[in-house]
C-alpha cells in the first residue's frame, strides 16, 4: 500500500481531485483530507451544503442534492483545534487519527507538522502542508494499492496539487 499525499491551494482544486479520483474508481474509504473548518464550511455555502446535515452513514442524498466525494468526507464531521493551525476537519479515519493526535499533543508549536511528520512526511513538506492548511487549502492523501499510486498521484497533479508525493 502508497500513501499519496497532496496539497490544494483552494477547495475547488481539492474537490476536482477528489471527483477526478473517483472517476478512476478509486473510492472515498481511500481517501483523508484536512481542512480549516472555516475553509469547508464557506465552500460547502457556496455549493448549497449544510455542513451539518450531510449525513455520516454516506446516503449520498441531501435534499435535491447528491452528496459524494469531499463534501461526504467534511461533512458531519466535528472540528478538532490543533495548537498551531486552529479549527480543523478531518474526513477519513487516518486524517481523524492524525488530527487528534496532533491535538493531544499539548504543545503550541508545531504539533501538526510534528504529526506529518511522523507519518513521513519530511519536515519541509510537512510544514509548506500545515502552513497551505492555515492558507485556507487543502491537504489531501490517498492510500492505495502499490500499482494504483502512480495513476492516483497524476490525478493529484493534474488538479494542480502541490508537493505531490509518497513519503513514507
Amino acid at each position: 500500500m502508497k500513501t499519496i499525499f497532496a496539497l490544494f491551494d483552494d477547495y475547488a482544486d481539492a474537490h476536482e481531485a477528489v471527483e477526478a479520483l473517483l472517476g478512476q474508481a478509486f473510492e472515498e474509504k481511500e481517501m483523508n483530507a484536512v481542512a480549516l473548518e472555516e475553509t469547508a464550511k464557506q465552500n460547502m455555502d457556496t455549493l448549497g451544503i449544510d455542513l451539518k446535515r450531510v449525513n455520516v452513514e454516506k446516503t449520498e442524498k441531501l435534499g435535491m442534492k447528491t452528496v459524494r466525494g469531499l463534501e461526504v468526507l467534511f461533512g458531519g464531521e466535528q472540528p478538532v483545534h490543533v495548537g498551531d493551525t486552529g479549527d480543523l476537519l478531518a474526513g477519513g479515519e487516518l486524517a481523524t487519527m492524525m488530527v487528534t493526535q496532533a491535538a493531544s499533543t499539548g504543545t503550541a508549536a508545531g504539533p501538526l507538522t510534528n504529526v506529518l511528520q511522523e507519518y513521513g512526511v519530511p519536515q519541509d513538506v510537512a510544514e509548506a502542508f500545515r502552513a497551505g492548511i492555515n492558507d485556507g487549502g487543502v491537504l489531501l492523501w490517498i492510500r492505495t494499492k502499490d500499482e494504483r499510486a502512480p495513476a492516483a498521484a497524476n490525478a493529484l497533479r493534474a488538479e494542480h496539487g502541490r508537493h505531490v508525493g509518497s513519503y513514507s
